[in-house]
């Protein structure tokens, strides 16, 4: 995860001079300064004199109070860099907009934008139904029970989706891996917890958090439910559960020797912090 500081006026700058097709040089030759002034002002590695902006202003035809609001706003952006691609222009263009708006507008716009995007993300959540979440859930028991060697390896992938039911849509969050099944369902929906259980049995772990759903504004109380492959032993659940931070006074497990060790885990870091 990077986090990348936008300077807006420094971004403005960039798109008026992108929109008229104007090359850093060019630009600087045309405002009389060096192609590495531009550079600095448009990466906002340097503040703009008001005589500057004035020369922007009168080049591109633009309030020069409008630069100005802009010097010192900086807005903060976190993204994954699994792609080298920059952020896209439209985007970096429409927090400029967004800067530009006068408080108290600019925060009830916000709220607002945050309510749209929401909605937007509810529609992309992947629905399933039933007999897709069987396959999914037989799939893994089949492989973990395989006497097979080749049959071993299951698919690693993380699911963000709705489960199509008469009465509701129901989020799910599901994360798969070799050793284990997580199924993350908000708090007041776990009643449902049989629809997927029932093909993989009872979980071994439950876990309650609060954490970021992408339909909802909020962090959400969540129930995390998790089921060991039978080939992980007892003491290496525990270190799963220690490295992935699923052991707190909420973690529940029916397996007699697991509550053991998560309890001395809790009673020995109990001790440290006293």
């Amino acid at each position: 995860m990077l986090n990348q500081q936008i300077n807006a006026l420094g971004n403005k700058l960039k798109l008026l001079r992108k929109e008229h097709g104007l090359s850093t040089p060019v630009l600087a030759d045309q405002l009389d300064c060096s192609a590495a002034f531009i550079n600095l002002l448009e990466s906002g590695k340097r503040g703009a004199s008001d005589g500057t902006l004035q020369k922007y202003s009168n080049f591109f035809g633009v309030k020069i109070n409008d630069l100005k609001e802009l010097q010192s706003q900086t807005v903060s952006i976190s993204y994954n860099d699994s792609t080298d691609d920059d952020i896209p222009n439209e985007v970096l263009d429409y927090i400029s907009l967004i800067l530009k708006i006068k408080e108290p507008h600019r925060s009830i716009y916000i709220e607002e934008a945050k309510a749209k995007l929401q909605s937007i993300f509810y529609s992309l959540l992947t629905p399933f139904d039933l007999s897709e979440v069987k396959k999914i859930f037989t799939s893994i028991k089949s492989k973990w029970y395989s006497l097979e060697e080749n049959d071993l390896e299951v698919e690693i992938t993380t699911l963000n989706g709705m489960l199509q039911i008469p009465e509701k849509q129901l989020y799910f969050k599901l994360q798969i891996s070799n050793q284990s099944c997580s199924l993350d369902l908000l708090f007041n929906d776990n009643r449902n917890l049989e629809l997927f259980s029932k093909w993989i049995g009872e979980p071994n772990v439950t876990f309650v958090h609060f954490d970021d759903v992408p339909h909802l504004n909020e962090k959400q109380k969540l129930k995390k439910h998790t089921w060991f492959s039978p080939s992980i032993a007892v003491r290496d659940q525990l270190y799963f559960l220690k490295n992935s931070n699923l052991i707190n006074d909420t973690t529940f497990t029916p397996d007699p020797q697991l509550n053991m060790l998560i309890k001395y885990f809790l009673e020995s870091s109990a001790k440290e912090v006293s």
